[in-house]
């Protein structure tokens, strides 16, 4: 059907799988996907929200790979992270670049924040990783984000 070609065409399979392995990896923790959030007369949406203790995670997917895309993702994610959280948000992009560029990206979003809640990116190899396609599931990258 025209919906599921949707689903799986779109970003929207990666969302559902991306909150999905976020809620595993934060259990405990309340995970929304799919947020549409009003901010001062606009309104935007938000793939992965997760609030944990006082602090706001803030996930967008992309099932993009190209670095130019990922990096727009990545700073958009971080403004709206902020807007809804403040200073103590955290923010990440899950997308489809292989483990050269998703270093790149780390490296770049990291040498224009320095901060201590730089966004993080999370590539293909990490999709693998949590999905346990060379060995067993892992999702403690995740985790590690959700205890920044």
């Amino acid at each position: 059907t025209k919906a599921w070609v949707k689903y799986v065409t779109k970003n929207e399979w990666l969302v559902d799988w991306a909150g999905a392995k976020i809620r595993e990896a934060g259990s405990g923790s309340d995970v929304t996907v799919g947020v549409e959030v009003w901010n001062r007369g606009r309104q935007f949406e938000v793939d992965v929200v997760v609030i944990r203790g006082h602090r706001i995670y803030v996930a967008s997917c992309t099932t993009d790979s190209t670095t130019d895309l990922c990096k727009g993702k990545l700073f958009e994610v971080a403004f709206r992270a902020q807007q809804l959280g403040g200073g103590l948000a955290r923010s990440a992009v899950v997308c489809l670049a292989e483990k050269n560029g998703q270093e790149l990206l780390q490296a770049d979003v990291e040498a224009a924040w320095g901060s201590s809640n730089t966004p993080q990116v999370f590539g293909a190899a990490h999709l693998r990783e949590w999905a346990g396609i060379d060995g067993p599931a892992n999702v403690a990258d995740l985790r590690s984000w959700l205890a920044s």
